[in-house]
């Protein structure tokens, strides 16, 4: 047992010895068990006041008098015997009988000498009690002397050890612990005896029998000898399964510090399928992703016999694709056996631990058993690692997208603040142009020059072909080199843009090289390119196609600028168009017919039945204008009813009782308002429920057929009559009226002409200054104004020289 058995057998004979020289508590008893006699002492101790006649087994329970007989068969042979007294208070006693038998003329008397033993018993019952206790804990059990040899062990050293019992016993402790482990005990048991600790606990080695070390821990206390000194009793636990957890968790707490410097999932699912094998010594293990764009969870890494090591050998799980699903959505961990404890997906893993929104992670149990709960802490720990370095990755990439959105964002207003002042350098420049070549150059040049491109250029629809008019920078051959033709699909940019009349941009001209046009482009080192339309109220002058050198120069913001760029151009070559011509010494001359109902003042001639003589028109905003007429071979009454359902005339106003010229207000182009926008100069025009016939004026230079083509597309039906070039002194007509339009405003021109047209300067009188100002929507004082400042510049005209 645990405790020597000659402490055991001193105690127990200590307490015999000591019950033998009790004062006696003695009765005497017939042979029969009826008692005879008892003195006052045994009376008096159990509290008993008569017991003469009262039966052995009634005070001495569990003893009877075939007992004595068998123990004390002759005269004068003595016995000792155990037994338990009830006294008067109800409580058992632990005694302890020396009976004699006597031997009498009658009969036999048996003596008997009790001691009361009640508390050497007890703690003889509870030394065994605890030996017994000791001997059954899988814990190790050991007693040292002094001088740390061994006093006793239970089984469980001997188990731990390798050593037998009898090998331990007597052996000194350096058998199994170190110096080192010998030298902290004996430090421990002095503070131990000092009182300052009633325990102490060591973390050491202990030498097997094999020669192996062993990790334990024991705790112990210290115990006076009879001699004065200390010995030791402890509990000693072998630790191997905490140390090797332990060893693993700092090895997967080094692997998993890995996934700081992984920059991707997919490098952090790497980090976690190798700790998984190499750590936690699991074979198979997948770590899913969640894929936002469709919505299920994708294998970014793999291991184990299942995968081949290959992500791309686990197939995906989609929704309510089983218990990883499962794990994925509740956010809670997942397991998948069936009878044999085998796994049914085709991962072969069959715990699944959810990774945040991020995805899942999943291993293999191995067995029918699944995972022990250290190699599950194992496992949800190496998850919550990963889910950690997943948000963290997260984090980042979306910082980093932020900050290269915000250099983007910076970058792009930079270059479109570059961009904008270029354009105002232009447009300063385009300032005094007198011809179309001009404007053309000048805005080739000024976008080559800012460094926004390598290359422009200006070109016109000839019907066939957009024909270049004006080019700079480093494109030389480069238009010669490319299809410029109209006909058919496709085509470069520029082509593009004057079918469609929108802007076309291609932020990477090397994406399709198998168009002819993108292999011209990269052989002159053309990375973008960009192309819009040069139009001027609704009419498309030419294209601008700008070249530029890396690709996605031309960004979304820029299409604006390069439109709003297209339109100063094209109102530039409208100025000096009209410049050239007002200063010119000829024009041309050219009779139209356009056959078509899609204008608003043909539908109207026809729906009253009436011929409209084109008086004048002045524009309004947007396609808005006012168009005077004279109203011919039908009553006026007519039109004005004819105009009640027509939706792009919104107004009506007969000038004069006395003649037949109205006032139309329009909401819509109309054939003298895109006449007009085109740049010619309206001599006659007439509006018949046939069509409309026209003769204008033309710039010298001025394209006939641009002009036809406009008409044409416009409504549907367009036909040149006539040409004539008719040679006009530049001094003449064409002289004084561009000498008139320079001084006048905008606003003051628009007020005459308005008065003009309206019958303000007929005499009498057809319309009133305030009707004007009506029309116009301004106050009387300001029409006033405008005319009387205006007639002041005419004149002065006039008469100057």
């Amino acid at each position: 047992g645990l405790f020597p058995g000659d402490i055991v057998y001193r105690f127990t004979a200590l307490a015999r010895d000591q019950s033998d020289r009790v004062e006696p508590l003695a009765r005497v008893l017939h042979e029969d068990g009826a008692v005879a006699t008892a003195n006052d002492r045994f009376r008096g101790e159990f509290g008993l006041e008569d017991v003469t006649g009262q039966r052995l087994e009634t005070l001495c329970r569990s003893l009877m008098v075939a007992t004595l007989e068998t123990h004390c068969s002759a005269d004068g042979e003595q016995a000792r015997l155990d037994a338990t007294v009830r006294g008067s208070d109800g409580i058992d006693r632990s005694v302890r009988l020396t009976v004699k038998r006597r031997a009498g003329p009658e009969r036999d008397w048996f003596v008997a000498v009790l001691a009361d033993v009640t508390g050497v018993q007890s703690r003889v019952h509870e030394l065994e009690r605890y030996e017994r206790i000791v001997e059954t804990i899988d814990d190790g059990v050991y007693i040292l002397d002094d001088a740390f040899e061994i006093v006793s062990v239970n089984d469980a050293v001997s188990e731990l050890t390798g050593y037998s019992r009898s090998e331990l016993l007597g052996a000194n402790a350096s058998l199994l612990a170190s110096e080192e482990t010998l030298r902290q005990a004996a430090a421990a048991s002095a503070a131990l005896r000092s009182g300052e600790e009633e325990a102490a606990t060591i973390t050491t080695t202990l030498e097997t029998a094999d020669g192996h070390s062993l990790p334990v821990e024991t705790r112990f206390s210290v115990y006076q000898l009879g001699d004065g000194s200390y010995g030791q009793v402890g509990v000693v636990r072998d630790i191997s399964d905490r140390v090797r957890h332990e060893e693993t968790l700092r090895a997967l707490h080094d692997s998993t510090r890995e996934l700081l410097r992984a920059e991707t999932p997919e490098a952090v699912s790497d980090v976690v399928v190798d700790a998984t094998t190499e750590v936690i010594d699991l074979s198979q293990a997948v770590v899913y992703l969640f894929d936002r764009t469709e919505n299920v969870l994708r294998p970014a890494a793999a291991t184990g016999d299942c995968c081949q090591n290959r992500p791309t050998d686990v197939s995906v799980v989609e929704v309510g694709g089983g218990p990883a699903w499962e794990a994925f959505v509740s956010g809670e961990r997942r397991s998948e056996t069936d009878e044999e404890g085998t796994a049914d997906s085709d991962s072969g893993c069959d715990v699944h631990v959810p990774l945040g929104d991020h995805g899942v992670f999943s291993v293999a149990a191995g067995d029918a058993g699944g995972l022990d709960r250290d190699t599950l802490q194992l496992v949800e720990l190496l998850a919550a690692s990963a889910e950690t370095a997943l948000e963290r990755v997260d984090r980042e990439h979306r910082l980093k997208d932020r900050d290269r959105e915000l250099r983007e964002q910076n970058e792009e207003l930079r270059r479109l603040e570059r961009t904008n002042e270029v354009i105002r350098r232009i447009d300063r420049a385009l300032v005094g142009v007198d011809s179309r070549e001009g404007v053309q150059s000048a805005v080739c040049e000024g976008l080559v020059d800012s460094e926004l491109c390598s290359f422009a250029w200006v070109g016109r629809s000839d019907g066939e072909a957009v024909v270049p008019e004006a080019w700079a920078g480093t494109g030389r051959g480069y238009l010669d080199g490319v299809d410029r033709s109209l006909d058919g699909a496709g085509g470069p940019p520029s082509v593009q843009t004057a079918r469609s009349g929108d802007p076309t941009v291609v932020s990477s001209v090397a994406s399709d090289i198998g168009a002819g046009w993108r292999r011209e482009a990269l052989a002159r080192e053309f990375g973008s390119t960009i192309s819009v339309p040069l139009t001027h109220d609704g009419t498309t002058l030419g294209v601008l196609t700008a070249y530029a050198d890396e690709p996605g120069d031309f960004r979304e913001s820029l299409v604006s600028v390069f439109l709003e760029l297209g339109d100063t151009i094209a109102n530039a070559i409208r100025v000096a168009d009209t410049k050239q011509w007002l200063s010119a010494d000829g024009v041309v001359e050219v009779d139209l017919a356009v056959e078509s109902q899609t204008c608003p003042l043909a539908a109207l001639a026809d729906r009253a039945g009436a011929t409209l003589v084109h008086e004048g028109t002045v524009d309004g905003d947007g396609d808005g204008s006012r168009t005077f007429v004279a109203v011919v071979d039908a009553p006026v009454d007519s039109v004005e009813a004819a105009v009640a359902d027509r939706t792009a005339i919104t107004g009506f106003d007969r000038l004069s009782e006395d003649e037949a010229v109205v006032e139309l207000e329009l909401a819509a182009p109309t054939v003298p308002t895109t006449l007009t926008d085109l740049g010619a100069r309206i001599q006659s025009l007439t509006v018949s429920p046939d069509g409309v016939d026209a003769t204008v004026e033309l710039a010298p230079g001025a394209s006939v057929r641009d002009l036809v083509d406009a008409l044409d597309t416009q409504y549907g039906s367009a036909e040149l009559l006539a040409r004539h070039d008719r040679t006009e002194p530049a001094t003449s007509r064409g002289g004084f009226r561009e000498a008139v339009e320079d001084a006048l405003t905008d606003r003051q021109l628009e007020t005459i002409r308005t008065a003009y047209l309206s019958g303000f300067f007929d005499w009498p009188r057809a319309t009133t200054g305030e009707e004007i100002a009506d029309s116009l929507g301004v106050s009387q004082p300001t029409v006033n104004r405008h005319l009387r400042v205006g007639e002041r510049k005419i004149l002065d005209r006039l008469f100057e020289d």
